[in-house]
């Protein structure tokens, strides 16, 4: 898509910013309609954090497979922690005319969401002791 976007962070160059974008609009409109939208931005889950579960899910995986007959394997382990500790929506749809709920890819989760499923799966395993080590503890004292 061709156009324009700014993150406006400080309230005192706010109105610069906006005759800039305002500007671009116009210049824009001029080639068809222009879609313009205003919202919170959000702070979308860091590759880091999306990689921190993953090696969660593999050690898990493997000290489940090395101490029970029944195996498993990262990705199993990874969808039934985000069965369980993972983000519930509900979204409305036109076609039935009911709200159904589903759960949120992690592709979409904000830090925060990301947060509290890295401790919900660290807090899982620590209850079914599995020795896991959190890099976020510094553990050179």
């Amino acid at each position: 898509m061709d156009g324009i976007s700014t993150v406006i962070r400080d309230p005192a160059v706010m109105d610069r910013q906006l005759a800039a974008v305002n500007q671009d609009a116009r210049n824009l409109i001029q080639h068809g309609p222009v879609v313009v939208t205003v919202g919170i931005l959000h702070s979308k889950r860091t590759i880091p954090q999306n990689n921190f579960f993953r090696g969660l899910c593999r050690e898990i995986a493997s000290y489940w497979n090395a101490n029970n007959e029944n195996k498993t394997s990262a990705e199993a382990v990874a969808e039934d922690l985000k069965g369980q500790y993972g983000v519930i929506v509900t979204e409305y749809s036109p076609v039935t005319g009911t709200r159904s709920a589903r759960f949120k890819s992690t592709a979409t989760y904000e830090q925060h969401e990301m947060t509290a499923l890295l401790d919900a799966t660290l807090a899982w395993a620590a209850d079914h002791g599995i020795p896991l080590r959190d890099p976020r503890e510094d553990h050179s004292r």
